[in-house]
């Protein structure tokens, strides 16, 4: 109705937060699929769900309701009304309940976006103290390079890192190998905690998982740790990504990192100008 129209904020999905309601959006549809599942109550039900961008970002959408959708169409323009905000795994999930909510338009309203590569530039103070976003590229400076980077064990129970070879949840385990980074990042105002994944770590580090393995094997990781200090912290860099922010403070997870100071005779001079202090 028009009242429920009225009633509606009206948002991008750089402004989606968490726990919203009746808000109204209209978003680019790039995936559709759906899954079949189990109910409390024994009964079988079905959940739609996809990826979707605007100029601003990323987000998901969840539909309880069969739209009106033919996947053979994507990309496609959705307008959405009176829908609701949850968060999964650090993105927006645009949850839709009933078909009413759901017009589907002839066109898009800006130029095709490539999902697959579109990210937005935020500053990075900026990010950390907004809502948890997806499709993100922020720069900052490294700070620590945190224990627990490099080869660790994860609990092949719930995929959890374990310490000392045992799970908070699962006790005791042989775990599974994996390879991470934990960063924290700092641009001179505020700060978060960055990790990069294996296939990220991998593409910045310019090493495999093996190689790190063999690297790693006869003092465990200490050295490793010691030269990605010395190569990282006090550097700018800058990752793409996602972030989760609630409660319990910030969360980065890149998909892409790299360092963006590189011409290290320019930064010393910058620092030699900074400082006053000449050769």
């Amino acid at each position: 109705s028009l009242e429920n129209l009225e009633a509606s904020s009206v948002m991008n999905i750089s402004e989606l937060r968490d726990g919203a309601t009746d808000v109204a959006t209209t978003v680019q549809l790039t995936s559709w699929t759906s899954r079949t599942f189990t109910g409390q109550d024994g009964a079988e039900k079905t959940v739609w769900g996809g990826d979707a961008v605007d100029p601003t970002g990323i987000c998901r959408i969840t539909a309880w309701s069969e739209l009106p959708i033919d996947t053979g169409s994507l990309p496609l323009a959705v307008k959405l009304n009176n829908v609701r905000v949850r968060s999964w795994q650090g993105t927006p999930d645009l949850t839709v309940d009933r078909i009413e909510q759901v017009e589907i338009l002839d066109t898009i309203p800006w130029d095709t976006i490539d999902a697959s590569t579109h990210s937005v530039e935020v500053d990075f103070s900026e990010l950390l103290t907004g809502g948890s976003r997806s499709g993100v590229t922020s720069s900052a400076t490294v700070v620590s390079v945190q224990s627990g980077s490099g080869i660790i064990h994860r609990c092949p129970e719930c995929n959890k890192a374990m310490r000392d070879g045992a799970c908070r949840e699962h006790g005791p385990q042989a775990g599974v190998e994996d390879l991470r980074l934990r960063l924290i990042l700092d641009d001179g105002q505020t700060n978060g905690a960055l990790i990069l994944n294996r296939q990220t770590a991998e593409e910045f580090l310019g090493q495999t998982m093996a190689d790190i393995q063999a690297a790693t094997k006869d003092d465990g990781g200490e050295a490793f740790l010691a030269d990605l200090r010395s190569r990282m912290i006090g550097r700018r860099h800058t990752f793409t990504g996602r972030a989760r922010i609630d409660a319990q403070g910030a969360l980065l997870m890149a998909d892409r990192f790299a360092m963006t100071d590189t011409n290290l005779e320019e930064m010393a001079n910058e620092v030699r100008e900074r400082w006053g202090v000449f050769a």
